[in-house]
């Protein structure tokens, strides 16, 4: 909830990491962290559904990034649990996009109309615009804090239909954020 404050009005946490985090922690993190139900941190996937993790390639993001990165991908694991049925799982992929990373979470749930999806973009994209009809104010919050968090990271994020029904939102992480270390060899046992 801090976290979510701290975004909404704009200003940067306290706690930052200064080291390079792997993906695949930070995306357990972010599910950990999606769990309004559960402790922090205990990998339960949000509302308690299945979340498929199906990553390739090892990445690092830098640390200062990264926290906000799981803020991020909390958010839209949030709005994937809440507007999909309790037993529909929800898929996180990754895998290298040119120089960048690509992750995508991945619903199917309700789905949204063509209005919603450009009202949702817009949102992430930092405009304030109207809500669309039958929607109020505080419906897509999370919305709000993932666009705020993007743009002080300069991640890429927007939202479409899946094939399978519902919403895949896509978050681009740029180059510069990932880190240009080599992983270390592993040591002999």
């Amino acid at each position: 909830t801090a976290e979510t404050l701290f975004a909404v009005a704009g200003d940067e946490p306290a706690g930052r990491w200064a080291r390079p985090v792997p993906l695949n922690k930070l995306l357990r993190a972010a599910i950990a962290e999606a769990d309004p139900g559960g402790p922090a941190g205990d990998g339960t996937p949000p509302r308690g559904r299945r979340v498929d993790i199906l990553t390739t390639g090892e990445a690092e993001v830098e640390g200062p990034a990264g926290i906000d990165l799981v803020h991020l991908l909390a958010e839209l694991l949030d709005n994937a649990a809440a507007f999909s049925p309790p037993a529909a799982p929800i898929v996180v992929t990754g895998a290298g996009d040119g120089d960048g990373y690509l992750i995508e979470v991945t619903d199917r749930g309700l789905g949204m109309t063509d209005q919603e999806l450009a009202w949702a973009n817009q949102r992430l994209a930092g405009a304030a615009a109207g809500h669309p009809a039958g929607q109020a104010a505080g419906d897509r919050l999370g919305l709000i804090v993932a666009g705020r968090l993007a743009a002080r990271n300069g991640f890429g994020v927007r939202l479409g239909r899946s094939p399978a029904g519902g919403v895949t939102a896509a978050v681009r992480v740029p180059a510069r954020l990932l880190s240009a270390r080599a992983p270390a060899p592993a040591r002999p046992g």
